[in-house]
């Protein structure tokens, strides 16, 4: 039953101007042929050699005696996407900030940008601005990487799913954690995990074809355009950008500094479907918790007290445990909650025993334990991390502490709910006093009870 085409008609909007784009001069090196090769594993029927080839596994064309891991300008292309630029550094190697990593992330922007002009060159033109119609009966949403990014895709499964009550929702994940993250949520069909089983994912993936697919992020991937392309679909869906252009049916045009929840979001008008500010907010799927968690949560139930999760995913985004100690030593007559990751567990311990205003909790095993309790917060103090997320989701008011970047502010900052961000002179969240993050939540405080001046 067509669903969407009956809504779609309210929902006309004029085609977006094509975007020009620049020929790349890098994709002169691939010669003729072996663009005819890459052009032969882009049709449909030759799915599943492209699929073997960019995953590292060797196999040949039927009727073909050529090896493309033998050809150097094919190697030279593909292979690194086996290494997968985007994710596959050490935790340590992804913590260094020194500046001789900035060659090395420029490196890997020159690539992804070649990959994608290939792409351009290589793949079937889609126009970029066509209106969806049809059944929609499967989706096919590639989801980002990190917890914070899935926490934000969660409004749109969720509005698809009530929109769409029999649709075929596959997420499709690059990293262990967002595949966990939706492994238990009932509105999600299938969870396809990319890189760890490849046979698997083509015979669950590649060798089926959806009514639609979403590429979530609206900056040129090495592996989402890549699975854009092998993925067949009806109708593609990405979000406008020069490195998107010409392999989308429709490219979203979106302002930049968006809330990522609402450009994930702005999928669902070419569906018919409205989604306002209240529609956006994301959730999280439901996950049993530990009997010591729901028996602390009965303890702080008429407490209200204040939160401070203290750990964050990267070293910029830290605030040492001595300003922690410091904020917590301004307020002796509220109540505390400390939150953090497994790493610093040990801090969170420390904070508990020396300041007699916290009230110690049990450590959360996940993103759904924490929100548990921040839902019984008065108001969360956090670094920029997914727990901004999980405020948001949970309604609490936040005060972030953020570096010098705005775009992670109005990208990803506070949704729906009252905050107060403070941001650090230094470029790093260390930089921020504790005066300042304690006159942040007394502006918030004083906002909650309208006694703000």
């Amino acid at each position: 039953m067509d669903r969407v085409g009956t809504q779609h008609a309210h929902n006309l909007r004029e085609p977006a101007d094509r975007l020009r784009v620049v020929a790349d001069s890098g994709v002169g090196a691939i010669d003729r042929v072996s663009q005819r090769n890459i052009r032969t594993r882009f049709r449909a029927e030759h799915h599943d050699q492209l699929f073997f080839q960019a995953h590292g596994l060797k196999r040949l064309l039927p009727g073909k005696s050529m090896d493309l891991h033998k050809d150097k300008k094919w190697r030279t292309l593909i292979a690194p996407i086996t290494k997968n630029p985007e994710t596959s550094m050490t935790p340590d190697a992804a913590r260094k900030t020194s500046p001789e990593m900035k060659p090395r992330k420029k490196k890997k922007r020159q690539f992804r940008q070649l990959f994608a002009r290939s792409l351009q060159r290589l793949a079937r033109t889609r126009s970029g601005s066509a209106e969806f119609s049809g059944p929609l009966n499967s989706v096919a949403i590639l989801a980002q990487e990190k917890l914070g990014d899935c926490v934000l895709l969660t409004p749109l499964v969720r509005n698809l799913r009530r929109a769409f009550p029999d649709l075929e929702i596959h997420l499709i994940a690059f990293s262990r954690a967002s595949a966990n993250f939706f492994m238990n949520d009932p509105l999600v069909t299938a969870v396809h995990l990319v890189k760890k089983q490849p046979r698997r994912y083509f015979r669950e993936v590649l060798a089926r074809e959806f009514d639609l697919l979403f590429n979530t992020k609206d900056h040129p991937s090495t592996w989402f355009l890549l699975q854009s392309a092998l993925i067949r679909a009806r109708f593609k869906v990405g979000h406008k950008n020069p490195f998107h252009e010409g392999l989308y049916d429709r490219l979203l045009d979106t302002e930049f500094h968006s809330h990522m929840a609402v450009k994930n979001c702005a999928l669902l008008p070419l569906l018919g479907v409205t989604a306002e500010t209240g529609a956006c907010r994301p959730s999280l799927p439901a996950m049993p918790v530990t009997e010591e968690l729901t028996a602390f949560l009965g303890e702080i139930a008429a407490l209200a007290p204040v939160g401070v999760n203290i750990s964050a995913g990267e070293p910029n985004r830290l605030w040492t445990e001595a300003k922690w100690r410091a904020l917590l030593e301004r307020f002796p007559g509220e109540r505390f909650v400390v939150l953090s990751g497994p790493d610093d567990l040990d801090a969170k311990r420390r904070l508990e025993a020396q300041c007699p205003n916290v009230v110690a909790s049990p450590p959360t095993r996940n993103l759904y334990e924490a929100s548990r309790i921040v839902s019984r917060l008065r108001l969360l103090v956090t670094p920029d991390t997914s727990m901004v997320h999980v405020a948001s989701a949970t309604g609490t008011p936040v005060a972030g502490l953020y570096r010098e970047a705005p775009q992670d502010i109005s990208r990803f900052g506070p949704y729906a709910i009252p905050y107060e961000i403070v941001i650090s002179p230094t470029g790093e969240v260390s930089g921020i006093e504790p005066g300042e993050a304690a006159d942040a939540v007394r502006r918030l405080t004083a906002r909650a009870i309208g006694k703000e001046t």
